[in-house]
Order: structure tokens, then sequence, then C-alpha cells
């Protein structure tokens, strides 16, 4: 008969397999095997492979949730994994799942990037950024705003900055030629009249 291979065997596969996937499908088939055939065996196997595929499947995220706790000032995913991808032997196991990791955290940040330059872009058009000087931004968000689009800018708030201003002294004009206003105003007017006009002192004192 042959003899099955321990654990311990196929924990080193798994170590140093280029391919976690491919393994942690292999470890699921093989514990089907030995459910399916109901081998002595398992009762030693099968609980060390499934402890071995938790931990191998958990084991990146926990990582990975440690390291931005760690550096939860940063809050840069992508520069913990170039951190992490330095102190890793180039031909490691860990440093394939990493690298992996970081080339999809990679992509995932270019597309928020790109997303939010189009944003901001589209607020500066907004605001009256001619699209010519849209194109000056640069994409680093840190880097200073140019010239062109600041003077853009400047011009879009002085112009809103009148508008605004047009619109409370309009607002204001309509309030006192509003209906109300006029018969208040010729009410006292009446008012005044009769009582500059009647030299009855018991009317002045009402």
């Amino acid at each position: 008969m042959q003899e099955v291979p321990d654990a311990k065997y196929f924990c080193e596969i798994l170590e140093n397999s280029p391919s976690q996937e491919a393994m942690c499908r292999f470890c699921e088939d093989f514990i089907k095997l030995l459910d399916y055939n109901k081998k002595k065996h398992k009762d030693k196997i099968k609980p060390r492979m499934k402890n071995v595929m938790r931990k191998t499947k958990q084991k990146q995220t926990r990582r990975f949730i440690d390291s931005e706790s760690d550096d939860s000032q940063s809050g840069d995913v992508v520069h913990i994994l170039e951190d992490q991808l330095r102190q890793l032997q180039p031909q490691s196991l860990r440093h394939s799942q990493v690298s992996h990791i970081l080339q999809a955290e990679s992509s995932k940040k270019h597309q928020a990037d790109q997303m939010r330059q189009k944003q901001h872009k589209s607020r500066l058009k907004a605001k009256g950024v001619s699209t010519q000087n849209v194109e000056l931004l640069p994409s680093d968000p840190e880097e200073e705003i140019p010239t062109a689009v600041a003077r853009d800018l400047r011009r879009y708030e002085k112009t809103q900055m009148a508008a605004q201003k047009e619109a409370r002294q309009e607002a204001a004009r309509n309030a006192f030629d509003g209906t109300w206003i006029r018969a208040t105003e010729t009410e006292l007017k009446e008012c005044c009249e009769r009582y500059q006009a009647s030299d009855d002192q018991s009317i002045r004192s009402n």
C-alpha cells in the first residue's frame, strides 16, 4: 500500500509553491479525497491541512490590516506594500504574494487618482477655468496650481461676488417696491396729512 504523505509534506509544498491559489485548490481537493475514501490518515492530516489553508488565506489580510494600523497616519496602502516588498527575498513566496497585491492596489489607486483628477477638472471648468488652462493642472495635488488656472479662478470669484451683490440689491429693490410697502407708505402719509391739517387737540392726542 502506498504511503500517504503527512501534513508536513503538504505544508512544505504550500509554502514553496509559486501559485498560492493553485495550492489552495490542491489542498481542498486532497481533503475531499480523504473524506471520500475515509482513510485512516485523515484524522492526522485533515485538521492540519485545514489550519494551513485557513492561515494562508487569512495571513495576507491580517498582516496588511496590522500594517495599516501601524501606519494609520499615512493611510497609503501602496507605500506600505512597497516598504514590505523591499524587505522580502525576491524569490520567496511572500515576495510573489505582495507583488501581486501591490500591482492590484497600484492599479486601483491609479484609477481612483484618474477619477479624482477628472472630477477636479470638471469643477474647475464649472468655475470658469478654460479647457486649455485646465489641462495645465498637475497630476500631483501637492504641486502648486498653475498661474493661468489661479487667474481664471480669481476672475470667476470676482464675477460671482459682483453677481451676488447685484442679486442682493435687486432683492432689496423688489422688497421696497412691493405692494405692502407702498400701501403702508400711503397710509402713513395720509395719517400725517390729517394730523397736520387738524386743529382739534383731541384728534392729535389720538
